[in-house]
C-alpha cells in the first residue's frame, strides 16, 4: 500500500496528550480506535488525532512524540484492509529508501494498525516494540 495519501501538510482535528481523551473523541465519531500498542508507544506522549479516509475507508490518525521523533499511527477496521497482517509480537517493520519513511504494521482482533515515521530509520522504529 502506498502512503502517498499521507504526504503534505495537515493539521490534527483534536489536540490532546491524554490517550483516554483521544480514544473518546475517536469513538464519538465512530472512527477506529487504537488497539493493542507496543509498550513504548502506549506510554508515549500523544499529540492528537484526526479523521482520515483511504480508498473510501474510514481511518484514524493518532500522532505520538517519542524520544527520537514523531510517529503516526493509522488505524483501520480490520475488515477494511486487504491482505494478511501479523499480530503485534510478529509485527512487520520495513523502510522505504525512496521516500525515507519507515513503517511497522500489525493487527489485533478488530483493527489493522500502521505506524509510520520519517524521523527515524527502520532499525530505530523497530525498537519501539
Amino acid at each position: 500500500a502506498s502512503i502517498d495519501f499521507f504526504e503534505g501538510p495537515y493539521d490534527l482535528d483534536y489536540k490532546r496528550s491524554a490517550r483516554p481523551q483521544l480514544v473518546s473523541w475517536l469513538s464519538e465519531r465512530e472512527l477506529p480506535e487504537p488497539g493493542v500498542l507496543p509498550s513504548k508507544l502506549a506510554s508515549a506522549q500523544a499529540l492528537g488525532c484526526r479523521k482520515m479516509s483511504f480508498e473510501g475507508k474510514p481511518a484514524s490518525l493518532v500522532c505520538f512524540k517519542l524520544e527520537k521523533g514523531v510517529v503516526h499511527l493509522i488505524v483501520f477496521e480490520l475488515k477494511d484492509v486487504e491482505g494478511v497482517l501479523p499480530a503485534l509480537d510478529e509485527r512487520n517493520c520495513r523502510g522505504c529508501k525512496k521516500s525515507g519513511w519507515a513503517m511497522a504494521s500489525w493487527k489485533d482482533d478488530e483493527r489493522a494498525m500502521f505506524l509510520l515515521t520519517d524521523d527515524m530509520p527502520q532499525e530505530e522504529l523497530s525498537q519501539v516494540f
